[in-house]
């Protein structure tokens, strides 16, 4: 706190609140032969997957698509999601994802399913996982914090030209 001509300003010590999203890599292989690769958004702040797009591959040429998926269930360790054409699908991680940098978290083997192709077939997940190879969660200012940095500045450089005229 600083007082400048009987008037005090007070400046903000803590930094103001950001959204967190990490976007990790999903890369898995089924029981069937087929492999699943994609990614999925991570929010960090409420500990849960927001979002995914898979592709279901057999030998690299697509089966499914998995883009826009619906959530049904989501936590930091286990999400199932539904394709364009309403399949079902579950994954369970090894351990929570934190959305720290560099972060790498198994698929646990045998737990999970794809629904893959015309007929909806179950394909267990038999090993994969996910990763983060960033150099950290994108941090994205909310609009309170934008706002508060330019009334910083803006009270400095006023600041600032008060001092020389005195």
């Amino acid at each position: 706190m600083a007082a400048v001509g009987g008037a005090y300003i007070l400046g903000v010590t803590e930094p103001v609140r950001a959204a967190t999203l990490v976007t990790y890599t999903l890369d898995a292989e089924l029981a069937g032969g087929d492999d699943v690769t994609g990614s999925i958004d991570f929010d960090v702040a409420n500990q849960e997957i927001t979002g995914a797009d898979l592709t279901v591959s057999n030998s690299g040429s697509p089966v499914d698509v998995y883009s826009h998926v619906e959530l049904y269930y989501s936590t930091a360790s286990s999400f199932e999601v539904t394709d364009d054409q309403g399949y079902l699908s579950q994954f369970y991680l090894a351990s929570d994802l934190t959305g720290a940098a560099g972060e790498d978290v198994a698929i646990v083997p045998d737990s999970g399913f794809v629904e893959v192709g015309q007929y909806g077939v179950d394909e267990e997940v038999v090993q994969g996982g996910v990763t983060d190879g960033s150099a950290g969660p994108s941090s994205v200012p909310e609009p309170s914090s934008i706002m508060a940095t330019v009334t910083a500045v803006t009270l400095g450089v006023g600041l600032r030209r008060m001092k020389r005229k005195v």
